[in-house]
């Protein structure tokens, strides 16, 4: 299940954004809906928790190809983490695939489309990666049980020292600790391959370093929330002992 994860629909047509519309919320997704590329743009712009976009290649005016290329050129100018685009195409012709990839579309969905057409296309776009990498994990055990244990424990807790620190930063709008914090906070997401905190602290030593405060509102909340996660696995970790807590894929 979504648990409750926001798609944004980009669709010109009354009735395909109904059809999308309902369908989303039959998976139980939260839906937001703009009817062009200018509105797609500016929403994505403002700080969201949008799991992914469906994008309609045929708009009117600003085509969904330009809009996507346009998003994406954003993502990279402001280190944003890039959203998956579904793109909705009716009729697509044998070249529409590599015009969808060269604008940086992550996957096609033909219209019209039922609820399981839907639910499969977003299930293999937002697979959830392991919390920790599996192979640091077990390059970790490697070096010996007793290392294994102090890193873990180490990292749970630097992360919530390094978390009340960018709060109180962020609070006394002091966009260089922020920086400096987030920067060191992502070397101790890396000690045990922590990729979505990893990213977060990425994203928010971005806008710290650009003095954008705004944007570091909603990075932190990343921040918060994949340190929480990481540091529940890590205890589930160290609960169980280094003989099996090797196999993230029980994550």
């Amino acid at each position: 299940m979504p648990d409750g994860r926001s798609v944004l629909i980009v669709e010109a047509r009354d009735f395909d954004r109904a059809l999308a519309r309902a369908c989303l919320k039959a998976l139980g997704y939260r839906v937001t809906e703009v009817s062009n590329g200018k509105e797609a743009l500016e929403r994505l712009a403002q700080p969201n928790d949008f799991a992914a976009v469906l994008l309609d290649c045929r708009l009117p005016g600003m085509d969904g190809y330009e809009t996507a290329t346009r998003l994406r050129q954003a993502e990279r100018e402001n280190g944003r983490t890039p959203v998956p685009v579904v793109a909705l195409n009716a009729n697509p012709r044998p070249d529409e695939h590599e015009k969808c990839r060269v604008a940086g579309m992550d996957a096609i969905l033909v219209k019209p489309f039922g609820v399981d057409d839907l639910s499969a296309v977003l299930d293999d776009l937002l697979k959830a990666p392991p919390l920790l990498d599996p192979v640091r994990l077990d390059g970790l055990q490697k070096l010996g049980a007793d290392v294994y244990r102090q890193t873990l424990q180490e990292v749970v807790q630097q992360s919530s020292q390094k978390v009340e620190i960018l709060r109180e930063a962020f609070v006394a709008e002091d966009a260089e600790t922020l920086a400096d914090t987030a920067h060191a906070f992502y070397g101790v997401a890396a000690a045990v391959g922590a990729e979505s905190l990893s990213r977060a602290c990425r994203e928010l030593e971005t806008h710290a370093t650009a003095g954008d405060l705004t944007a570091c509102s909603g990075a932190l909340s990343e921040v918060e929330a994949a340190s929480r996660r990481t540091v529940a696995r890590l205890v589930e970790l160290l609960a169980q002992g280094s003989s099996d807590a090797s196999p993230e894929r029980n994550a």
